[in-house]
């Protein structure tokens, strides 16, 4: 009897499992824009023509292959622009790393970089990401922060300079 009802009981089973209709769960696909930068905002600051910073900064390997990084960011495409992106973030980390001659390894100027290193990850997350708007917006923020990194170097090679002439002349007078 046992027999009969377990056998009945697999059978009702079975036949329940092949006649059960069948959900297809389709799955849905959003389709993503893919990622645009708006470039032809994006002006990149060169530094002028300085012979402190000639003499002391461009020779600095660290300096020039930030910079040029830099320089190369504003001619990507991106969507594949999260890995160099983060060969510049190395790049910032080295030149954070290095010991920049004297009188540039001032607190001021490291702190300009790291705002700048704070841009670049932000731009990298949203890369990642694939959000727009917020990438649009930190990859602008980048180019500021760097520019106001640029101008900062500038403007205390200007005042190093001024200050080394105010005290030739005051030398001269004596």
């Amino acid at each position: 009897m046992r027999f009969k009802f377990l056998s009945l009981f697999v059978i009702l089973l079975c036949c329940a499992c092949v006649n059960a209709p069948e959900e297809k769960k389709v799955a849905e696909v959003k389709e993503q824009n893919p990622l645009q930068l708006k470039q032809e905002n994006i002006e990149l600051y060169q530094l002028k023509q300085d012979s402190l910073i000639d003499s002391l900064l461009l020779p600095v390997e660290e300096f020039t292959a930030f910079t040029q990084s830099m320089e190369d960011l504003t001619k990507l495409k991106p969507e594949g622009i999260a890995p160099f992106l983060l060969g510049t973030i190395i790049k910032c980390n080295a030149l954070l790393r290095y010991q920049i001659p004297a009188p540039f390894d001032t607190p001021e100027i490291k702190s300009r970089l790291k705002v700048v290193k704070t841009a670049l990850l932000k731009a990298r997350y949203y890369s990642v990401e694939e959000r727009q708007q917020e990438l649009d917006e930190s990859y602008e923020a980048l180019f500021i922060a760097y520019t106001a990194y640029l101008k900062r170097i500038q403007d205390f090679s200007l005042d190093l300079q001024e200050e080394q002439e105010s005290n030739d002349v005051i030398d001269l007078s004596q």
